[in-house]
């Protein structure tokens, strides 16, 4: 046993060990980043919780039937791929720089108070709201690549690929509006911050003209 011991030691700190390690860390770096985002979104339950998720899913739902079912046999069916490579591209480039945009908004007073969190609370409200719009981010990102291997292994019309293909391509559309909402939502934070902090200055120029007076 000490034998077996002292093994397991020297291959732990040798140089090998070491650099495997290292390589692992670097290799499952974006795993850690994924649950970062995914635990501040909500996880599962936000995501089932969500309208647009079941908005999307009775489209592709909707979309099935009318493509399998009752379709003409001489017209062709919709082509999800098609309409996500022609949509998002553009879209994700704009969201991407949105992004930028978020993260600096507001002054370092606004920041710190979007910082701040409840004792009962996990997640900072900054945080969800960057999660909120990741998660818009990473709903393109996974039509876009899904699109993409449909297209590469010509199974785009395969139920279960069109089904979830359809339910994706439907949700990351839906996703656009909800984070408009996310983004007015936090303009409507920094508006009534800044109708706070006028008010409070203007009553202390009211109290220090009143001091005057007397």
């Amino acid at each position: 046993m000490n034998t077996f011991n002292r093994a397991y030691n020297y291959i732990k700190t040798s140089l090998v060990y070491m650099c495997i390690k290292k390589f692992l860390d670097k290799l499952f770096l974006p795993r850690k980043s994924f649950m970062l985002y995914f635990s501040s979104y909500g996880g599962i339950k936000s995501l089932f919780l969500s309208l647009y998720f079941w908005i999307s899913l009775l489209l592709a739902i909707v979309s099935y039937f009318f493509n399998f079912e009752y379709i003409n046999p001489e017209v062709a069916k919709w082509s999800w791929v098609n309409s996500a490579k022609s949509i998002f591209p553009s879209i994700l480039g704009f969201s991407l720089g949105g992004y930028a945009i978020l993260i600096g908004f507001g002054d370092e007073k606004f920041l710190n108070v979007l910082r701040m969190k409840d004792k009962d609370e996990e997640v900072s409200p900054y945080m969800k709201i960057n999660a909120s719009f990741l998660h818009f981010i990473f709903i393109q990102f996974v039509c876009l690549f899904f699109a993409s291997v449909a297209e590469m292994t010509h199974s785009e019309y395969i139920f279960p690929i069109y089904f979830f293909g359809n339910m994706i391509f439907f949700y990351a559309i839906c996703s656009v509006i909800a984070t408009a909402f996310t983004v007015l939502n936090v303009a409507s934070w920094f508006d009534e911050m800044s109708r706070i902090e006028n008010n409070d200055n203007e009553s202390m120029t009211d109290d220090t003209d009143h001091n005057n007076e007397s």
